[in-house]
């Protein structure tokens, strides 16, 4: 067996036992990592955020489940946005820890404070098919949607106070057939 896929198992079978106990655990968790918070409340959605004043945004998504609903608020802060994310791994390319053709769907509707969507968040989530942002976002930055190839249709119509759609947001997105201004 190679090292890469010793030391990938070794990595995986870490996550999953910190997870199982972590999940038993009856009540909140918070660990603070530099100026990162990791939020594991037992659900099945877990959270890495950034604080930004009294709110927060959203870094990575660490949980398993394929369809994401993205929250209101996080530990009584409010998720005002979803934040870049760069990495040289490219099974992980958004900020989902899972493979990205893993995501089947991802849902704002609960996420009413959001306000902007960074870079690559949401970058090879091949399977997405469906984008409806909520009302306040006011930023998409770069790449944040590419590669989505899924991708059927996207409204921006209740976007009353969007000023910046990022180079190649929505590039290569094959299966693109509307748009809703």
């Amino acid at each position: 067996m190679s090292t890469i896929i010793k030391q990938t198992v070794t990595y995986i079978f870490i996550f999953i036992s910190f997870n199982i106990i972590l999940v038993s655990c009856s009540k909140s968790i918070e660990l603070i990592k530099e100026d990162k918070v990791l939020s594991i409340d037992g659900s099945t959605d877990e959270w890495r955020i950034n604080r930004l004043g009294e709110d927060v945004y959203i870094t990575e998504y660490l949980g398993y489940d394929t369809e994401i609903i993205f929250p209101t608020t996080i530990e009584g802060h409010n998720v005002v946005g979803i934040g870049d994310y760069y990495s040289s791994n490219t099974a992980h390319s958004s900020i989902f820890s899972l493979r990205n053709d893993d995501i089947i769907s991802v849902d704002f509707k609960h996420a009413t404070e959001l306000r902007f969507i960074g870079n690559s968040a949401f970058e090879h989530c091949i399977n997405i098919k469906s984008i409806d942002l909520p009302k306040k976002i006011n930023r998409i930055d770069d790449y944040a949607f590419w590669g989505c190839s899924s991708i059927e249709n996207i409204d921006i119509s209740r976007l009353d106070n969007l000023t910046r759609i990022g180079n190649s947001a929505f590039s290569s997105t094959s299966s693109l057939k509307t748009i809703k201004l």
